[in-house]
């Protein structure tokens, strides 16, 4: 099972793109809010939803007058799970037979519209169960408003003429004698149709009950189909792609990040897309610190998450497996509470790796400069008998690293390209003429990603670079 912390999610940008998702409905918001990820037991259901999510995304690219009318309904479905709940054991009151009214009525138009798409465009398993009775007992089709209507209750038929006959007595009333006469008659009446309605919702609440699982199941019916249609329109605004969910191999295929992307493009730059591919074991990223090893990092976990939560991904093109559990290990490792650095934070979560993966979880995980902490002789050390044993696992394991002398053991390795592609000399230029620093190193740095043949090859040297385009004091530069 896949389990991120609110801080995971934000960070690699995955609560950026939920709430840009953004369902009409009451349930449809709930299904968001309580959306988990796809286990590998359940691909089936992933391969259809992620079906679902490309059909309903040609039908809203086609302006369908159908999507139109969807949204349109949900746009006015409420939320009644607690009045569910409360019919199945208790009598409601008038407004929230008011609600359920209007919400089978929305409930019907729904499940014919979806009956609609799925003849034209081919939407599998949104069929919603049938309530017709229900519907007719309520009168659904009726009015807007609720009104418990006489034929439920002989005494409520009785007491509303008697009611009635009263009204009619004060209006003719011709002295005080027979206006308080009235006056005590009308009382009696109104009080003998309370008790009355009463009875009749009680009993109209009894027919009712036997549907309350199927209003419960159809609100959520709803509320799913409101969020896969909000997954399709995302899509389609954003221009994302419909990943493959199949094998053990990850192949990513220029890969962006929305969210970095539009923080990138504030600042006049723009993301690079980040392209990968990683089989079982320790895929290595080096490079030099801030060279883009976290981007890419996150950048990959950003999209297998959103596939595994059966979305579409920010790619030309990926094929991601169906993986038991995902664990990211960064900077927020750090266990305050439980008096462990960051350093020690990352070696607990490894060790809850390796329990998964001995219990015969196919898992990935993503490890960002993993036993950096420490000092560099211990640190390397650590981290090579990480990556030996990580080869030894059932998984995909994506580690980065400013060491060097460690991607030796790895089965692929890349780096990310860096300054290597920048001009120096105008580098240098600018900087004399007092740009600003960390604007030239969003400019000029390249955070793509270069697969490299050769494993021996060294960690790329930017670090005094990026100094320099800091304007680190030139009291310290001088020394280095």
């Amino acid at each position: 099972m896949i389990k991120l912390s609110f801080s995971q999610k934000s960070a690699c940008g995955f609560k950026y793109i939920l709430d840009k998702a953004e369902p009409y409905s009451a349930p449809g918001k709930n299904a968001l809010k309580k959306a988990e990820f796809f286990a590998p037991d359940k691909k089936a259901e992933l391969l259809t939803e992620l079906e679902n999510v490309e059909r309903l995304k040609k039908a809203v690219a086609c302006r369908s007058k159908e999507v139109s009318r969807l949204e349109s309904v949900f746009f006015h479905l409420k939320d009644l799970h607690n009045t569910f709940a409360r019919l199945s054991h208790t009598t409601l009151d008038e407004v929230e037979l008011f609600e359920l009214k209007a919400f089978l009525r929305l409930v019907r138009q729904a499940a014919e519209i979806a009956a609609n798409l799925s003849a034209e465009y081919g939407l599998e398993d949104f069929v919603f169960r049938n309530t017709d009775e229900a519907f007719d007992l309520l009168k659904a089709d009726k009015g807007e408003g609720f009104f418990v209507e006489d034929g439920l209750s002989d005494k409520l038929f009785a007491a509303r003429r008697d009611k009635e006959a009263a009204n009619a007595a004060l209006a003719r009333a011709e002295n005080e004698e027979r206006l308080a006469a009235a006056k005590q008659a009308h009382l009696e009446a109104a009080a003998r149709e309370e008790a009355a309605l009463e009875e009749a919702r009680a009993k109209l609440c009894s027919l009712l009950r036997p549907f309350a699982e199927d209003f419960s199941y159809n609100s959520s019916l709803a509320g799913r189909l409101d969020l896969t249609l909000a997954k399709a329109r995302l899509a389609y605004a954003t221009n994302a792609v419909k990943p493959s969910v199949s094998g053990d191999k990850l192949r990513l295929k220029e890969l962006t990040n929305p969210e970095m992307a539009e923080k990138l493009g504030l600042r006049g730059a723009a993301f690079t897309p980040v392209s990968i591919e990683a089989d079982r074991g320790v895929t290595l990223i080096t490079g030099a610190n801030m060279g883009g090893k976290s981007v890419a990092l996150k950048t990959v976990a950003l999209n297998v998450l959103l596939a595994l939560a059966g979305f579409f991904v920010y790619a030309s093109e990926a094929t991601v497996p169906l993986f038991g559990f995902v664990e990211i290990l960064n900077e927020n490792m750090q266990s305050v509470d439980r008096g462990l650095s960051t350093f020690g934070g990352e070696i607990v979560r490894l060790n809850s790796v390796m329990q998964k993966l001995k219990s015969g979880e196919y898992g990935l995980c993503l490890m960002d400069e993993f036993a950096g902490g420490t000092n560099f002789e211990e640190g390397s050390r650590i981290f090579r008998a990480a990556e030996r044993a990580l080869n030894e696992m059932n998984g995909i394991f994506i580690l980065t690293t400013h060491f060097d002398g460690v991607s030796a053991d790895a089965n692929a390795l890349y780096q990310v390209k860096g300054l290597s592609g920048a001009d120096l000399a105008s580098l240098d230029r600018e900087i004399e003429c007092g740009a600003d620093g960390a604007e030239l190193v969003a400019r000029y740095m390249d955070y793509g990603l270069v697969k490299v043949e050769d494993k021996t090859k060294g960690v790329p040297k930017d670090a005094v670079a990026v100094c320099k385009l800091l304007r680190l004091d030139s009291d310290v530069l001088k020394y280095i």
